[in-house]
């Protein structure tokens, strides 16, 4: 199975990333209970989401019946992960500047882009990407390789004050770069 992230995993490697998540998240808790490093409310948003990647994991492919469920839930195990792993340890970076928000809103945003079929709601929508199917999943396919990893970025800029000059110059370059992207691609 193909993901946006990483080209393939089984069954076995979604439930070994759901093991290491686990783990993080056991180590969140740890250190709320040890330091009293973070907020309770990202604990609890942790565990929220924790337990919706739990559901969507193992009901997920009965209930909706389509691959780009379990694509995703490898996609939002990663993502778990590397959150949890920032989280623990840059605490700080998520009660500076910005926060963790516009970090977290540019990721969540992000990962749903390559499974989203062409429509008018969600996705990189110019008139580029809406002539050819082809063009939408590959523009959308960047957006999100973009966007995901930059959500990373911002929340490390966070810890250096740079936060809001990487949120204007960072948005720009998607901007500029995604809609080349689907311009070059068309012509």
């Amino acid at each position: 199975m193909r993901s946006m992230l990483i080209n393939g995993v089984s069954r076995g490697g979604r439930l070994l990333i759901l093991v290491l998540d686990s783990l993080l998240l056991m180590g969140i808790y740890w250190s709320q209970l040890a330091y009293h490093r973070l907020s309770i409310i990202w604990v609890i948003a942790a565990m929220v989401a924790y337990l919706g990647l739990l559901a969507l994991t193992f009901l997920g492919e009965r209930v909706l019946l389509t691959q780009h469920v379990a694509q995703l839930t490898v996609d939002l195990g990663l993502f778990f992960g590397l959150y949890a792993l920032l989280l623990l340890s840059f605490p700080q970076a998520f009660r500076t500047g910005l926060g963790g928000g516009p970090a977290l809103l540019f990721s969540v945003v992000g990962l749903p882009l390559p499974y989203v079929p062409r429509n008018g709601w969600v996705g990189v929508r110019v008139p580029w990407t809406m002539t050819s199917p082809l063009i939408w999943h590959k523009t959308n396919l960047l957006a999100a390789r973009f966007m995901v990893p930059f959500g990373g970025v911002l929340l490390l800029a966070n810890l250096v004050g740079a936060s809001l000059l990487m949120l204007v110059v960072g948005t720009g370059l998607l901007v500029v770069t995604v809609g080349g992207y689907s311009y070059w691609l068309t012509h």
